[in-house]
């Protein structure tokens, strides 16, 4: 696995990542303290604190990915 830090700080920002997340296979963990989610899912997005960036992490195998979200990489 492999981790990194995102930060979606707006409604627009949550609904493009959890779109682009969504065209990779594997499994994408959104964590914020003890507390982890899916990444790929948008309702579960609302739910977290997203007022500071947030760790992602995820399956090495996802070749493009950090093309597909850089944007959102702190």
């Amino acid at each position: 696995m492999q981790a990194l830090q995102v930060k979606l700080d707006t409604i627009e920002n949550m609904k493009e990542f959890a779109f682009r997340l969504s065209k990779f296979d594997g499994e994408f963990e959104l964590v914020s303290g003890t507390y982890k989610i899916d990444g790929k899912s948008l309702t579960k997005l609302f739910s977290m604190d997203l007022s500071n960036p947030i760790q992602l992490c995820f399956d090495a195998k996802a070749a493009n990915l950090l093309m597909e979200i850089s944007e959102f990489v702190v």
